[in-house]
């Protein structure tokens, strides 16, 4: 099921399926210091957004716009390639500060699918703390 993200009076369908990491390593790539390049893995993308928070506090743009990038086209198999994807999107896209922009609902769908474990584990210590307490532990 498709998700929409807006961005101004723009609606940009997303999906995230198992298919989403393919469609990522297929259309991003690190150049090698031999010249030669490879595929960008998702899990680069996922560093690269969590040395960006940890360093900043923000996550790096080039980074969330991959992933909304890769999401966009998990849901719609039409849209175009990354640069040109990137040329079309509103100038109020640029500003990650809004409160509602897209980056948050991108991190929201990355946290969801890419960290699902971690979540749970916090929320399992959580539930662990409040019974503990409930108990008077």
């Amino acid at each position: 099921m498709a998700d929409i993200i807006k961005i101004g009076d723009n609606e940009f369908p997303v999906a995230v399926t198992a298919f989403t990491p393919i469609i990522y390593n297929g259309e991003f790539r690190y150049m090698k210091e031999n010249g030669h390049t490879r595929a960008k893995d998702i899990n680069d993308g996922l560093s690269e957004i969590m040395d960006g928070i940890e360093t900043n506090e923000v996550p790096p743009f080039l980074s969330m716009a991959q992933f909304f990038w890769a999401f966009c086209k998990t849901a719609d198999k039409n849209v175009s390639g990354f640069n040109v994807w990137l040329g079309t999107l509103p100038e109020q896209a640029f500003d990650m500060s809004a409160d509602e922009s897209w980056s948050s609902k991108v991190w929201e769908l990355i946290q969801a699918n890419y960290f699902r474990s971690a979540t749970q584990v916090a929320s399992e210590a959580a539930e662990n703390a409040a019974a503990g307490a409930a108990a008077g532990a």
